[in-house]
């Protein structure tokens, strides 16, 4: 009876009519956005019986577990396409967030001759659609030798993701205050220390932000692991999942729903741990300097 109420009044307004309107527009696009994701798990818990029936029905009368069992029982390379996209995260996380957090502190705190144009070429390279890189890192592969490797996968990860992380981690220690700095070599403390001991630790909502979202890049990444990557023991678990489709499996939409889901947990897993420093790591790196 409450809301009844509240309804008119709240389209009495042209500020209420906007409040109405985007909470329609809001819902709309959560609608959209969560529905594949739903049938997705409803398909993974339905019977081969109910998921190729004529007549559909959302909800599974009998929900089965067994799609998961078949996945986990005989795998389809599934485990070794997981280790592999752990190995690729693991490697451009530690190499990406090194370096990114080393460039961002020297561009946002030390401010070296030139730091403005080395601003500008990072902002250049995130800008650039890396996809019209393919081919020539493809031929470049080539040449070196490193093409089907998992060094041949892992170096582009590194360049391709780098710009980024410099630049959030740039944004993160431009806004810590420098005074610490100052006291710490005063102290005698080495420039290495001042970063390490210092500034990087109260840096960490940018460091989290980074790691969250290299993970989650990598770990959905296809484009380039179907190019770089193909041959089936170094695959990710995105072109795992083609091999899976691939081998007589195209229609087998119960399992193919499991193992999307079996691959999603890790991702998961990584952003409800680092969920609470990703707002305000994604605010500081990417508004701080404009």
């Amino acid at each position: 009876m409450t809301l009844n109420r509240r309804w008119p009044k709240l389209l009495a307004t042209k500020s209420g009519r906007y409040q109405l309107s985007l909470i329609v527009a809001l819902a709309v696009l959560c609608g959209l956005t969560v529905a594949p994701f739903l049938w997705v798990i409803v398909t993974a818990i339905k019977p081969n019986t109910e998921i190729y029936a004529v007549s559909q029905h959302f909800l599974p009368d009998q929900p089965t577990l067994e799609h998961f069992r078949k996945v986990i029982s005989k795998g389809d390379q599934l485990p070794s396409y997981v280790f592999n996209t752990l190995v690729y995260s693991a490697a451009t996380i530690g190499v990406v967030v090194l370096f990114g957090s080393m460039a961002g502190y020297a561009l946002g705190m030390l401010r070296p001759r030139g730091s403005q144009a080395m601003i500008s070429a990072v902002l250049l390279l995130l800008s650039v659609p890396w996809v019209i890189l393919l081919v020539p890192l493809l031929m470049f592969e080539f040449r070196l030798g490193i093409w089907n490797t998992r060094l041949g996968l892992i170096l582009p990860y590194i360049g391709l993701f780098l710009p980024f992380a410099i630049w959030i981690m740039r944004g993160s220690f431009t806004g810590l205050p420098r005074e610490l700095g100052e006291a710490a070599r005063i102290d005698g403390a080495s420039e290495f220390f001042v970063f390490w001991r210092v500034y990087l630790p109260m840096a960490k909502g940018g460091l989290a932000t980074v790691v969250l979202l290299t993970f989650i890049q990598v770990w959905n990444e296809v484009l380039l692991a179907a190019t770089l990557a193909k041959n089936p023991i170094i695959a990710n678990i995105n072109v795992g999942l083609r091999i899976l489709a691939d081998e007589g499996q195209s229609f087998a939409f119960g399992i193919l729903s499991a193992v999307i889901l079996l691959a999603m947990i890790p991702t998961l897993i990584v952003f409800i741990v680092l969920q609470r420093y990703y707002v305000k790591g994604i605010s500081e790196g990417a508004l701080a300097g404009f």
